[in-house]
């Protein structure tokens, strides 16, 4: 009976260390996307169509064919950007993997900062992970996915923010500015 308590506790607080979490998460993540990316590929209909007709309308005559592009700017650039380049969207869904990948870790880290409980962050955390619609426009060409991790990682840094100055004020600034360019929000 007290091998089996002392186990229990051992395994506990093995499944409540930070490393073990971090491990878990990722390869819950990684899974994820492989998954999207295997049933899915790389979306470039719907609005990601729009997308990439004014990415090379940029690109032949340097203006938006409307002005309300200007908001989604930096999914437009993105696409510009392989466009020229000519080297596929696959990049473009790269960045957004890795930058919800951080994202998802600064949602866990918030969590663990407020709560100072390792689990409740894991747990919440992977509820998070495991709400498909909120990680599937990693694979899309649509400005969600940018929106969704910018969101975070501009929030984690608020909400962490110990003392206001010049760069912490530029930070701000320039994090509202790709937020305002990525996607409009009223």
């Amino acid at each position: 009976q007290k091998n089996n308590k002392q186990l229990s506790l051992a395994y506990l607080k093995h499944i409540d260390n930070k490393s073990f979490h971090f491990k878990v998460i990722t390869t819950f993540f990684i899974l994820l996307q492989l998954i999207f990316l295997w049933r899915f590929g790389i979306e470039t209909k719907f609005e990601a169509a729009k997308y990439i007709n004014q990415a090379t309308h940029l690109i032949e005559t340097g203006t938006y064919t409307s002005s309300n592009f200007i908001f989604y700017s930096t999914q437009i650039w993105l696409i510009a950007f392989c466009l020229k380049m000519n080297i596929g969207f696959g990049f473009i869904v790269l960045i957004q993997i890795l930058l919800n990948a951080i994202s998802l870790w600064l949602f866990y880290c918030l969590i663990e900062h407020f709560v100072n409980r390792k689990r409740i962050a894991f747990l919440f955390t992977m509820a998070l992970l495991l709400m498909v619609y909120y990680h599937i426009y990693n694979v899309y060409l649509f400005s969600e996915s940018l929106y969704f991790s910018f969101s975070i990682i501009y929030t984690f840094y608020l909400l962490r923010l110990r003392t206001f100055s010049f760069t912490s004020f530029l930070f701000i600034f320039f994090f509202l500015l790709i937020l305002l360019l990525t996607r409009p929000h009223v």
